[in-house]
């Protein structure tokens, strides 16, 4: 199996993850500055907030819980 492009990644993200308070998705609204794949399979996304004290903050981040999130189950080896 061949591992995403970061194009392929950011087209997920723009399909899948908006703004809660402004209804956009994230990639659109420019939040999204970086998307790097690693040979290991994971994607490590630089991106910021809307607002410093955006209060979704805390559940914006996969990690923010100490778990990642798979949001991309299509390319799993």
């Amino acid at each position: 199996m061949t591992l995403p492009t970061s194009v392929e990644v950011r087209e997920v993200i723009r399909e899948r993850v908006k703004d809660p308070e402004l209804m956009m998705n994230i990639v659109d609204l420019g939040l999204i500055y970086d998307v790097a794949i690693s040979p290991e399979n994971t994607v490590e996304i630089t991106m910021t907030l809307t607002s410093p004290g955006c209060p979704a903050g805390p559940r914006s981040s996969p990690t923010s819980n100490g778990r990642r999130t798979p949001l991309f189950p299509m390319w799993r080896r």
